[in-house]
C-alpha cells in the first residue's frame, strides 16, 4: 500500500534520463535566446520611439509618454538579463556564433 511509484514522487526526487536533460537545457537556451531577440528588440523600439519624442517635443509637453517608453526600454532589458543570468547559472546560456569570447 505505502509502494509509491517513481511516477508518482516529487521530481526532486526523480531521476532524470540524459534525454531529459537534454530537453530542459535545450528548453533553457531557447528561452534566453527568444528573449535576447525580442527583448533587446522591444528596448531598441521604445529608446527610438523616446528619442523621436524628445526631438519634436521641445517644450516637454509628452514626458509622461517618454517616461513610459524609458520604463518599457529598461523593463525589457532587465528581464532580458535576469533570464540571461539565470540561464547562464546552470550553463544554458544561448550564445550568438561569432559573438563568444576568445581566449
Amino acid at each position: 500500500m505505502n509502494n509509491i511509484s517513481a511516477q508518482q514522487s516529487p521530481d526532486s526526487e526523480r531521476q532524470f534520463s540524459v534525454a531529459e536533460i537534454r530537453v530542459l537545457r535545450a528548453a533553457i537556451n531557447d528561452t534566453d535566446r527568444l528573449s535576447q531577440e525580442c527583448l533587446s528588440e522591444i528596448a531598441s523600439i521604445a529608446n527610438l520611439a523616446s528619442f523621436r519624442i524628445k526631438a519634436l517635443n521641445p517644450g516637454g509637453h509628452l514626458d509622461d509618454i517618454d517616461n513610459v517608453l524609458k520604463a518599457i526600454s529598461y523593463k525589457a532589458e532587465y528581464l532580458m538579463n535576469s533570464i540571461n543570468c539565470a540561464a547562464e547559472e546552470v550553463g544554458c546560456n544561448h550564445k550568438e556564433e561569432g559573438r563568444e569570447c576568445q581566449s
